[in-house]
């Protein structure tokens, strides 16, 4: 029994010679006694299990915890969110969708019941709601060249004085315009606006630009001009 003992301390001592020192020379001392006298393995074993208990809380406090970097109140930064007109190097005959659309149109209409949950606003080719939805389309406008070009310039031309490290993004979400590109009557890519909440969806992996204050009053004013002007408050940008 006490050789049967002592292997099994060695063993134990060997499994635990890198994780816990302390743990494996007790082991090895457990193995010893064994040999020689079997009245104090009880004895060991209770230190042993004490000296793991301890081990295991101490290994555990000395497991290093991931950095958490978290901002003060006087870190956060939303830049100037005014704009800057710098002109960009894209252009409509390089930039999807303007180089796909052969037809580009300004929609209206009501604050739509499914905004939040109807991410994709194409389907089968159509730029329409989900069936759960009530709202219904109030005005479509179709842009000439020289809006399409005007279109273009407000959407890329326009950028923040100064990026900051927080955007800031409103509680509310209430659409109720979109510029819908279209390719030979098929509806290919959406931008949807939010003028009151100065909000945006758009197609998959598009990019129309970074958004600043002039920015949406100089689009909601396309709007108008245009005459796609149903829901707009005028107020916002006065």
């Amino acid at each position: 029994m006490g050789k049967f003992l002592a292997r099994l301390s060695f063993k134990l001592a060997d499994f635990l010679n890198k994780k816990y020192l302390q743990l494996h020379i007790l082991c090895v001392l457990l193995a010893v006694i064994a040999l020689d006298n079997m009245r104090y393995i009880i004895v060991v074993l209770l230190i042993i299990l004490n000296l793991g208990c301890r081990t295991k809380e101490t290994a555990n406090q000395n497991v290093e915890q991931p950095d958490t970097v978290l901002l003060e109140e006087d870190e956060y930064d939303e830049g100037e969110t005014g704009c800057t007109y710098d002109k960009s190097d894209k252009n409509p005959e390089n930039t999807y969708p303007f180089n796909e659309s052969d037809k580009i149109e300004l929609v209206s209409y009501d604050t739509r019941r499914d905004s939040y949950s109807n991410d994709e606003l194409i389907q089968d080719g159509e730029f329409k709601f989900s069936k759960t939805a009530s709202t219904k389309i109030e005005q479509r406008i179709q842009l000439n060249k020289n809006q399409r070009d005007s279109l273009f310039s407000i959407l890329f031309n326009y950028k923040k004085v100064r990026q900051g490290n927080v955007e800031s993004v409103a509680d509310c979400y209430n659409p109720r315009h979109s510029v819908v590109f279209y390719k030979s009557g098929q509806a290919i890519a959406f931008l949807e606006i939010c003028f009151e909440c100065n909000g945006t969806r758009m197609t998959k992996d598009l990019d129309f630009g970074e958004f600043c204050d002039e920015k949406w009053c100089t689009l909601q004013k396309f709007f108008k001009v245009s005459g796609a002007d149903f829901g707009l408050i005028n107020e916002m940008c006065e």
